[in-house]
């Protein structure tokens, strides 16, 4: 469990939340307080800086990191991020200047490029060959 609060401008990277430690069963703590009062943007608490209750011993590697203190993200990053997200999925008002600007670049290139060839046969019903028999309608 957390105690205290994050320095201004930090934000809380709580990076492991179950720890192993060996004691008697009958002595195990159900948790860990971890005082975060004081630490600076860029602080890290670690596993060996626990303070355990006697009887207990670490068992997890002692420099995994608990607790990290990060500087908080402006809203001018979040924003930005968010911008960006939006353009890959193609969401919000930039995924649809990305959608636009996709559509525009597609129709241009259809535009100029050179027949293929490829695309749907179409009968030659003037010379009579390949088109209905004489009499019958495409129907029927």
């Amino acid at each position: 469990m957390l105690t205290g609060d994050v320095v201004a401008g930090g934000l809380v990277d709580h990076q492991a939340n179950v720890i192993s430690v060996q004691a008697d069963a009958t002595a195990l703590p159900n948790q860990f307080e971890l005082s975060i009062e004081g630490l600076e943007i860029g602080a890290s608490i670690h596993a060996k800086e626990l303070d355990l209750p006697e009887g207990t011993e670490l068992i997890a590697d002692p420099d995994t990191v608990l607790v990290h203190i990060m500087a908080a993200p402006t809203a001018e990053q979040i924003e930005a991020e968010l911008a960006g997200a939006e353009a890959e999925l193609g969401a919000g008002p930039a995924g649809a200047a990305a959608q636009a600007d996709a559509k525009a670049e597609a129709e241009g290139d259809a535009a100029t490029d050179e027949p293929t060839g490829a695309g749907d046969v179409v009968p030659d019903t003037a010379s009579g060959e390949g088109g209905p028999a004489e009499g019958q309608t495409p129907e029927g």
